[in-house]
């Protein structure tokens, strides 16, 4: 007990001094005039960290207000309350995100203006659907969201997969569709006004804002520790450099092609050594090293299989439509 009261008090004072270099660090005078940045709010310390510099040099360079935008998903009258009194009063994440200057908090609403179009959309995209792949080629209004909805049922429930006719998912697509249209309607009302979004993620239902800004030419970020990654139409997802590898391999004289391929060998070699985070920096344990002594497959002349699946539920579309 004297250890969590000694970590909460201990925890009060370095919020409290976060926020003061903050203030010092950044120019938070009031912007005058309707132009403004969207930032998602979100309770990641280091996005948090680089959110702050990237935002504050949008910021000074366009002469905008930085709006913070959060996500309700279940649109419960108590949530909505909550979250107006934590940002009254400035709590934790609410204080530090004012102490960098944003200006303005703003929640999306279930609004009964959407019954309709939410109750319309329901029908047609369900009429459609009869296998997996169908969820995936869902579209509103020419922007793709199949994958951002399919992604964000199986992290929300930790399910391996989706079943069409679980209620559970019907339910669960009503109030994603209710999430699309709040975020249609606010962004074509201010896109005149809105210079740039900035998003944590490029997938799961926080990538709705950002399809939606995207289709309307806003220049779009993903922002976070690892980096900065610029979103347009012809790329909806970050981490995607590998794609241009070939052709920036291709365009490299000989003996570059010759240092950087043993450099490639090299990290290689180190990763299956044992060494932890070889560029993959968040990573604690490895998954090579010393191989087990103890045999944990019986021996038989049956050949053997290793399957190797990704986690299920945590964002198998990232890049995009897979196998």
């Amino acid at each position: 007990m004297i250890k969590k009261i000694s970590l909460l008090i201990n925890n009060i004072f370095l919020i409290k001094n976060f926020k003061k270099k903050n203030e010092k660090i950044f120019n938070n005078g009031n912007k005058k005039g309707n132009k403004k940045i969207l930032l998602e709010f979100n309770g990641n310390n280091l996005s948090i960290i680089a959110n702050s510099f990237f935002v504050n040099y949008l910021k000074k360079k366009q002469n905008v207000k930085i709006i913070s935008y959060l996500f309700v998903f279940n649109f419960y009258y108590f949530n909505k309350i909550k979250l107006k009194v934590l940002e009254f009063f400035g709590y934790k994440y609410f204080g530090i995100y004012k102490s960098f200057g944003v200006n303005e908090f703003i929640i999306n609403k279930d609004s009964k203006n959407f019954s309709k179009k939410v109750d319309f959309n329901l029908k047609r995209i369900f009429s459609k659907i009869k296998s997996k792949k169908d969820i995936l080629k869902i579209r509103i209004n020419k922007i793709i969201i199949g994958d951002l909805l399919y992604d964000s049922y199986l992290r929300v429930y930790n399910e391996p997969t989706i079943e069409l006719s679980d209620q559970k998912f019907i339910d669960f697509t009503k109030n994603f569709l209710k999430l699309f249209f709040y975020w249609e309607d606010y962004i074509s009302k201010n896109k005149k006004n809105i210079t740039s979004i900035i998003v944590s993620h490029c997938v799961y239902y926080a990538g709705i804002p950002l399809r939606i800004c995207i289709k309307n030419n806003i220049d779009s970020f993903q922002v976070n520790v690892h980096g900065i990654h610029k979103l347009n139409k012809k790329k909806l997802f970050s981490y995607t450099e590998f794609k241009d590898y070939p052709k920036k391999f291709k365009a490299l004289d000989d003996k570059n092609k010759s240092v950087y391929l043993n450099k490639a060998k090299n990290r290689i070699k180190l990763r299956l050594s044992g060494k932890v985070a070889v560029d993959i920096s968040y990573s604690k344990k490895s998954a090579y090293g010393n191989f087990l002594k103890k045999r944990l497959i019986k021996k038989s002349p049956n050949i053997k299989v290793l399957i190797a699946a990704h986690c299920f539920s945590d964002s198998p579309h990232s890049f995009g439509e897979n196998l």
